[in-house]
């Protein structure tokens, strides 16, 4: 639980799909003779599975500016995989693209109103921008289909921390790591905001629900040292 919670705070989690093959395709690549008579239908479908498993091969690799490439041209190839725009953006947020990103998952939401995980990730788009109610309306949307999601309730606790709505930010936190952690958390929040005074007295606080926890403890000794650019003037 301990070396846990400080995941829970910096931590996002992506969905990543998982290749189902390692052939390589390259724009341009002609895979039928012209003078054949064949079924140009078919040969576009093979191009476009071919696209796809590049790019998921591209995106296991972390080579997300060609996985982005593979993707639209499957998607442009075949153009019923509309589905694919849930992997594009997430990928054309990582490559900070926020326009296409935040085109990417309205067109993905439209296909996939209730994907916990598509929502839960389009809050963290907004979260990253610093627009809290957005994303609170994001991670509250995912909490009604599944109450216990961890990353949504972790996610929606910061982002009302952000808000200054702390006693909410703790009950959001608490569903998730328990009530010693959840102050620990917004001593971390709080101390992100420049609110050293308040983030001692949430880390106290954290240590006296639970003297096993680590984080606080090892915040109170940073902010007690006099060289930590955390340590404010007040």
């Amino acid at each position: 639980m301990r070396s846990r919670q400080l995941v829970h705070i910096y931590t996002l989690c992506l969905i990543t799909v998982t290749g189902s093959g390692c052939s390589v395709f390259t724009p341009g690549t002609k895979l039928w003779n012209s003078a054949a008579n064949v079924d140009v239908t078919a040969i576009t479908q093979t191009e476009a599975k071919l696209a796809l498993q590049s790019a998921q091969l591209s995106e296991q690799q972390g080579k997300t500016e060609n996985a982005i490439r593979f993707y639209e041209q499957a998607k442009t190839l075949n153009p019923e995989w509309k589905h694919l725009s849930r992997r594009l953006a997430v990928l054309y947020d990582k490559h900070g693209n926020h326009t296409r990103a935040k085109a990417a998952y309205e067109e993905a939401l439209v296909l996939f109103p209730d994907d916990v995980e598509l929502l839960n990730d389009y809050g963290v788009y907004h979260m990253h921008r610093e627009r809290w109610t957005d994303a609170e309306s994001l991670f509250r949307r995912t909490l009604q289909i599944t109450p216990h999601h961890e990353r949504a309730n972790v996610n929606l606790g910061m982002s009302l921390a952000m808000q200054n709505r702390l006693q909410e930010s703790y009950e959001a936190f608490a569903t998730v790591v328990g009530p010693g952690a959840a102050v620990s958390n917004m001593g971390v929040l709080l101390t992100r905001q420049g609110r050293i005074k308040e983030a001692r007295n949430y880390f106290s606080r954290a240590l006296i629900i639970d003297r096993s926890l680590q984080q606080p403890a090892e915040f109170l000794n940073q902010l007690d040292e006099p060289s930590d650019p955390l340590v404010d003037s007040k």
